[in-house]
This record gives structure tokens, sequence and C-alpha cells, in this order.
């Protein structure tokens, strides 16, 4: 067992968590700092280097998700030193959103193949959630890309994805301060897509976990 993998036995799913916390918080703080769009590349291509770490049980996930790893880490890299290209935009989306697809599906699994609720459950169940809002910024992100005026207010044209993550989060929460607004049927929808998701999974998870809560219980 080499060093590396001591480091992340037990860890690798709170190192998950607290990267995607950075990812989604600490924009907020250094939008007025030069190198802004730089430090987000940087803490993105973190979170997909911290997404795999937490899934990987084998030398062929490892081989697998290690490409998969570099592929993001590339392309957000060449995103950044190209950021008015429409075209690489939506293709870098497509690959970004199969990405976290596949990380929440196999971080699905490990809750789902968990005998009890542990904090480790709890920690990777709430690292879904904030996933699935990445997910849902990604699109709208793509849509504003594609269609003019997607989005009023604080939205414009070409905006980076770490600018929706707001209205993700509080439309997935169904609060919508309204502050940003869909203008176009597609933004609309997907707000719509949003918001039964995210009460479903809250609704889901948490039947999920005290089911299994009640059966330790019961069996002990």
């Amino acid at each position: 067992m080499n060093i590396l993998t001591k480091l992340l036995q037990n860890k690798q799913y709170w190192i998950l968590f607290f990267s995607l916390l950075a990812l989604i918080m600490l924009p907020a703080f250094m939008s007025n700092l030069i190198f802004s769009n730089l430090l987000f590349t940087i803490i993105l291509s973190l979170v997909f280097f911290t997404s795999v770490s937490a899934i990987m049980t084998g030398k062929r996930l490892i081989i697998y998700g290690t490409a998969m790893v570099f592929i993001m880490i590339l392309l957000e890299w060449i995103g950044y030193f190209f950021k008015d290209e429409s075209n690489l935009v939506i293709t870098a989306s497509i690959i970004y959103l199969v990405f976290f697809s596949y990380i929440i599906s196999r971080l699905l699994l490990i809750i789902l193949r968990s005998e009890k609720v542990t904090i480790d459950v709890i920690v990777v169940s709430i690292s879904i959630y904030l996933i699935m809002g990445i997910i849902f910024a990604i699109l709208c992100n793509t849509l504003n890309n594609i269609y003019p005026s997607a989005y009023s207010n604080m939205i414009k044209e070409g905006s980076r994805i770490y600018e929706f993550t707001y209205y993700s989060f509080i439309t997935m929460a169904t609060v919508g301060y309204g502050d940003v607004v869909p203008k176009i049927p597609q933004t609309q929808a997907l707000a719509i897509l949003m918001g039964i998701t995210g009460q479903l999974y809250m609704t889901i998870i948490v039947a999920i976990l005290v089911g299994k809560f009640l059966q330790h219980s019961s069996e002990r």
C-alpha cells in the first residue's frame, strides 16, 4: 500500500466533500481577484481528481479514472485559454455531464450497498447533492451559450459555470428569489426539472438512510 493510498483510505469521501464545497463557496470570495478564472479552473481540476479518487476500487478503474480526470482537466484548461469558443464550451459541457453522471452513479452504489448508515455514507449523500447542483449549473451554462438572452439580470451570454451555481442550488431548493429568471421555454423547462430533482432526491435519500438505520437497529 503506497503513501497516497494510506492518506486517502477512509478519507476520500471527506476530501471530495470539501473540494466540492470549495468549488461552490470560494468563487464568491475571489471574484474581484485578477486570476479568479484561473483559481476556479484549479479548484475544478481538484474536484475532477477527488471525484475519481472517491470511487477507485481496482486497477482497471484506476486506469480509466485517471484517463477521465486527465481529459477533464485538459478540457478545462483549454477552455480557460479559449473562453470565446462557444463550440468548445458546449463540447466540454457535454463531457462534464457524462463524467459527473458516472461519478454520481458510482456514489449511489456506495450508499445502496452500505449495510448501515455511517458518517461516511451521509457525507457521500451530501456530495451527490452538491454534484447534482454542479451538473445543473453546467446545463444552464450550456443553454446560455446556445440561446441568446436565456436568463435575465445577472447571467450574461458566455458566463462561466460558477456564475450559474447560485441559481442552480437556489432552484433545486425551490427558494426562487427571482433575481435570475429563465426567459425561454428551454431554460424554464430546465428550472422545473431542477426543482423536481432536488426535492425528489432529498425525499428518496432520506427514506433510504432511515430505512437502513431502522434495519440495522432491528438486527442488533
